[in-house]
Order: structure tokens, then sequence, then C-alpha cells
């Protein structure tokens, strides 16, 4: 459990700001394996709807590397992976996480 908590403050740190100033709508997170076999981390992040045009890599990539940098800080032998999704992508409740 003492893991998960430190993931939580981890993701929290970053996205909770985020979340704050409604870049960011939800996330969540689980403990897997990747295709290697190895030990990750899979965090999926629920971004509010841009007001005009796409969601670009540009926009995201800033978030993704301060989320893996923070997690692998925390837990350096779990490999994060990020994903992002549109909160008009993902049903209601999914985007209830945090």
């Amino acid at each position: 459990m003492q893991e998960d908590a430190l993931i939580e403050a981890a993701l929290e740190s970053v996205l909770g700001p985020l979340k704050e100033d409604r870049r960011v709508k939800a996330w969540s997170w689980t403990l897997g394996h990747d295709h290697e076999g190895q030990d990750a981390i899979f965090v999926f992040i629920v971004m509010n709807d841009p007001e005009r045009g796409e969601l670009k890599w540009s926009r995201v990539k800033p978030i993704h590397d301060r989320v893996a940098a923070e997690l692998r800080d925390k837990d350096p032998f779990r490999w994060p992976y990020v994903r992002f999704r549109l909160a008009s992508e993902v049903s209601a409740g999914d985007q209830d996480a945090h």
C-alpha cells in the first residue's frame, strides 16, 4: 500500500495543479507488466477538450515528461507508460478517477 500512496502523491503533485486550471479532467493508473514482462505503471490522463482545434503532442509532451520523471524518481524499478485521451473520447464513468 505504501507504493500506492507514493504513486498517488507523485501524480497529484504534477496533475493536481493542471486539474485546477482545467487542462486535466481526470487520471487513473494501474500497476502491471509491459510487453517484455518488466514492471510498469500505466497512467491514463483525460484532458479537457481544447476550445479550438485538436490536442497536439506539443501541448501534452511537457505533462508526459513531468509525470514520467516524477514516477521514475519515486519508483525507478517501474517504467511509466503515460497515455492521453480527450474527455469527449471517454465515457463519463472513466472520467471519475481523480
